[in-house]
């Protein structure tokens, strides 16, 4: 949605698909998927054990790496759930309902901020637990990132400051650029 929404692709890179009420936008571009599979298949496998804290897509300039958006998504787990190690239900239409509603800030906050006017990348940082195995298959994709175990309270990432914790790992998966056509 970001990716569409803030044009860092030509919008022939996306098809339209009706879900949760919404229009969404799916890339088409096979790169670009495959990349966003692998990615957001062990950003499920963290998130099914809570060990995410928080979400990052960074936008920035290809040539200068300034940065120009920070989109954060902050994770909450239900803690007495997973203590118990139980699911609690919940509905499927609520859950459709709260989709569409973070669907339509993210629009809604879009309608605010200029046009890119540059050839922008964005990058995916995670945040999570430090004790957090991270896959082979994943290390070989992310293999130019940075993965560090934070023990100072500030890191410095890809020339970006992030202030964090001693118990946070924060995984940045690399630069996908996407140049204006």
């Amino acid at each position: 949605m970001i990716l569409f929404q803030r044009a860092l692709y030509d919008p022939d890179s996306f098809d339209v698909v009706k879900k949760y009420g919404l229009s969404l936008y799916i890339t088409n571009d096979e790169g670009l998927s495959t990349y966003l599979k692998c990615v957001l298949k062990q950003l499920a496998e963290w998130l099914a054990l809570g060990q995410v804290k928080k979400v990052v897509i960074v936008i920035a300039e290809v040539e200068s790496k300034e940065v120009m958006e920070r989109w954060t998504f902050n994770i909450e787990c239900d803690k007495e759930a997973f203590e118990a190690k139980e699911a609690r239900e919940k509905d499927i239409k609520e859950i459709h309902k709260e989709i569409a509603a973070l669907m339509r800030q993210i629009t809604g906050a879009i309608t605010f901020l200029p046009l890119l006017d540059k050839p922008c990348s964005f990058d995916i940082l995670i945040y999570t637990h430090s004790d957090v195995e991270v896959p082979g298959e994943v290390r070989m994709l992310i293999a130019s990132c940075c993965i560090c175990s934070i023990s100072l309270a500030v890191l410095l990432i890809v020339g970006l400051v992030c202030l964090a914790d001693p118990y946070t790992h924060v995984l940045s998966v690399p630069s996908f650029c996407a140049l204006f056509v």
